[in-house]
Order: C-alpha cells, then sequence, then structure tokens
C-alpha cells in the first residue's frame, strides 16, 4: 500500500512505498511536526518525509529506536513540537532537531 498524497481535485500527487524509500509500506501513523515534515511510523521503521524535497530519511537501532515496529495510530507531536511515537516495547520521545 504504502502512502499516497492527493491534490485538492482528489487527483494523485505523490506516491510512497519501499520501491522510493519507507522501510515498509505498511504504514501505521502519520504526523506533521512543526516544519511542516511528515513522519511515519511503519511496521519496519520510522521515517521522516521531507515535503519540500519529497526525500525520506529512515531511522533505526542505529539511530537510537528501541525496535523498529510500532503500534497503530501511536504518534502525536506534543504542545512543545515533540513527536512522541509508541513502539511495541516502549514509548520513545524525538526531538526532532536531533534528526534533522
Amino acid at each position: 500500500m504504502g502512502l499516497y498524497q492527493l491534490d485538492t481535485n482528489l487527483q494523485l500527487k505523490h506516491s510512497y512505498s519501499s520501491k522510493n524509500g519507507l522501510p515498509n509500506n505498511l504504514v501505521v501513523g502519520l504526523q506533521e511536526d512543526n516544519n511542516k515534515n511528515i513522519w511515519i511510523s511503519t511496521k519496519s521503521g520510522l521515517s521522516l518525509l521531507n515535503t519540500k524535497n519529497q526525500n525520506i530519511k529512515n531511522f533505526n537501532v542505529h539511530d537510537g529506536l528501541q525496535g523498529l515496529e510500532f503500534q497503530s495510530k501511536s504518534i502525536a507531536k506534543t504542545f512543545d513540537g515533540r513527536i512522541i511515537v509508541g513502539g511495541i516495547n516502549d514509548s520513545m520521545f524525538f526531538i526532532q532537531m536531533i534528526f534533522h
């Protein structure tokens, strides 16, 4: 499946999948950050979609994640802009500036 961006007329604008950067096509959560980028949690890792250039940066255990699998719909932005992602093992906080 992956992720699809539609325009205002509901026409396909961009599609994102494992073919062009996502670690897995099973997307379980999305959250926009304060920089208008999109954090994407999947069943195989966490990704950051740069909405300006459409680049995808993937994060895994080598970047400090406790695991690769995330809970469905368990991603949110706190009032101060941190992104919280619910993993299978525990919840994790991400301060966006670390990953930019």
